[in-house]
């Protein structure tokens, strides 16, 4: 992969204006999507926990609709972490955190930078973020 792919991957898509505001789900229907993955989180597995949400498997930017079939449970990280890229962006997230997890692992300097900006930007994570929890 060239530079110019990762670039053009990582590139920020243009937004259309969101037309109106869309309605929220019922509680019959949050139960239905919540029963599709037996109460957990479609991207990382785990529990989707209370405050779970049901996220879009086809984007409205990409012609998804709001039908109980285009959804399933995520759990709040999670969405907030995927917002709605695509599988291209995810993917190529996914390896970035590979790569960031090896570094970290080996203590390279990389790492050490890696490591020290996490803990910069997500200060409530401090306590949960540990080389020991890296190396699964």
């Amino acid at each position: 992969m060239t530079e110019a792919e990762i670039r053009r991957i990582f590139a920020k898509p243009p937004r259309a204006p969101r037309a109106e505001r869309r309605s929220g789900l019922t509680a019959r229907q949050r139960a239905v999507v919540l029963a599709k993955t037996a109460g957990t989180c479609h991207v990382c597995g785990g529990p989707s926990g209370t405050n779970w949400q049901a996220d879009h498997v086809i984007p409205h930017e990409r012609g998804g609709t709001d039908t109980l079939e285009n959804y399933l449970p995520i759990c709040r990280e999670c969405n907030r972490l995927r917002w709605s890229y695509g599988p291209e962006v995810v993917r190529m997230i996914l390896r970035f955190g590979i790569l960031a997890k090896h570094e970290i692992r080996h203590d390279t300097k990389l790492g050490g930078h890696l490591l020290r900006r996490a803990m910069q930007r997500w200060p409530k994570t401090r306590a949960r973020l540990s080389l020991s929890s890296l190396t699964v």
